[in-house]
């Protein structure tokens, strides 16, 4: 199976947050046996199950616990791929992101990754099994959906793993209606293992599919990060948010079923898919926690390797240190 080899890059980081535990001079934290501290986390998409631990971690009184009332907000249409500069700015104290958290770090701010809460990428090319293919190099000479710019390079570069260069399939404009993958007027779709594959197993279609993580092809997939202002500030703050999601992500991906079940009782306009909620869930358990990975695993060296900054750099792109001693009190 061939893999992708990323281009690493050294960075000489001076990591100046405030251990996990301690608390800065600058203010004095409030306990958890005192009125709640509220907090915010902002979402980088609308609501849906990719979320779930957080959700979680708040219906079942994780955060309470450690002495927290957290807001979550998903993302209003003008708020779209501004997550890391609505928590930069302060208008929101934690945020989930992928490729915009890196992007934004290039662009100088001061924010940093506490935990990655995929450890595998949900994107795929699926076809359907009666389709011929069998194999990635398969795909030579069948049409495959394009459904914007950037999965069209998501697909160049996974195809070209094989040899196949773009001109050697056949391009179908789509948008991210699954019609033609439906009715068989297009052969190969590119899309979510946890969206686009339940949907189409809910209609009975029998598929072949190629996670794009067995290839090594490596993409941003839902950081949870802060200001690096917090994690010199707040470290206690920052330590309990991070301890109480987590306990959420663990609860839910041990009791699927309840979880989903939560999720409904949230948002009850969703209950009409619920078959599809629960697949998603399910599709999505074995990438947030795949066999012998804590929850919440977090690479700083390949992370840093993969955000290839290549001027200075803001000083703090990321630390497992929270994530560490979170782990010391949950397992």
């Amino acid at each position: 199976m061939k893999k992708l080899t990323g281009l690493i890059i050294g960075l000489s980081l001076a990591v100046v947050f405030t251990a996990p535990g301690h608390t800065a001079d600058s203010e004095k934290e409030k306990s958890k046996g005192g009125p709640l501290k509220t907090i915010t986390l902002k979402l980088d998409w609308h609501h849906g199950i990719q979320f779930m631990g957080f959700y979680i971690a708040r219906e079942k009184g994780f955060y309470q616990k450690q002495g927290l009332n957290v807001i979550i907000t998903d993302i209003s249409s003008s708020e779209k791929g501004r997550v890391p500069e609505i928590v930069a700015a302060g208008k929101a104290d934690f945020g989930i992101g992928s490729v915009t958290l890196p992007t934004g770090q290039k662009k100088g701010l001061s924010l940093t990754a506490i935990a990655a809460l995929y450890q595998l990428g949900p994107e795929v090319l699926f076809a359907r099994s009666d389709s011929g293919i069998k194999t990635l190099a398969d795909i030579a000479g069948h049409s495959i959906a394009i459904k914007s710019g950037s999965w069209q390079r998501v697909i160049k570069e996974f195809l070209a793993l094989e040899g196949i260069t773009m001109d050697k399939v056949k391009e179908v404009p789509s948008g991210f209606d699954m019609s033609p993958f439906y009715e068989g007027r297009v052969d190969v779709w590119a899309g979510y293992v946890s969206n686009e594959v339940v949907r189409a197993r809910l209609k009975g279609i029998e598929l072949i599919i190629f996670p794009l993580y067995e290839y090594g092809v490596t993409l941003y997939s839902n950081h949870l990060f802060t200001r690096a202002e917090m994690l010199k500030k707040k470290p206690e703050t920052v330590s309990r948010f991070l301890q109480a999601s987590l306990e959420g992500w663990i609860w839910a991906a041990d009791n699927p079923h309840r979880a989903v079940d939560i999720f409904l009782s949230i948002f009850p306009e969703k209950k009409k898919e619920r078959d599809f909620h629960q697949g998603s869930f399910n599709a999505t358990i074995p990438l947030v926690r795949p066999q012998g990975v804590r929850v919440g695993a977090l690479d700083c060296d390949a992370y840093i390797s993969r955000v290839k900054i290549d001027r200075k750099p803001s000083p703090e792109l990321c630390t497992d240190e929270f994530l560490k001693t979170a782990w010391e009190k949950i397992y």
